[in-house]
């Protein structure tokens, strides 16, 4: 499901698998039929170039999938707690190793 702003652009995206839903703001439409773009605006516009901005500086576009995928992560978990998040993070990346896991790996 992808959720846009009536802009051209986004006009192939109903020929992809995806479902597309348009919201007009060019007709001060901000919701129909309960879909927004509030959530997505305020990542892009505000997370995503606050965190490249202040962390980053700049970025390459090389690696931008990377940044991107940093950004949604501390997105999705910004409500935690930092050593939840943290624990996540290293079950996500490397799973759960016990000791003898971590032995055999040294």
């Amino acid at each position: 499901m992808v959720y846009t702003d009536e802009l051209n652009s986004y006009n192939r995206l109903d020929t992809t698998k995806y479902t597309h839903k348009v919201v007009n703001h060019g007709r001060n439409e901000y919701v129909k039929d309960g879909d927004f773009t509030n959530t997505i605006e305020g990542f892009w516009g505000v997370f995503l170039k606050r965190m490249i901005k202040g962390c980053y500086h700049f970025i390459s576009t090389k690696y931008i999938q990377r940044y991107i995928d940093e950004a949604v992560y501390r997105y999705n978990t910004r409500k935690m707690f930092g050593c939840d998040c943290f624990k996540q993070m290293f079950t996500k990346s490397i799973g759960v190793m016990d000791y003898k896991m971590i032995k055999n790996v040294a």
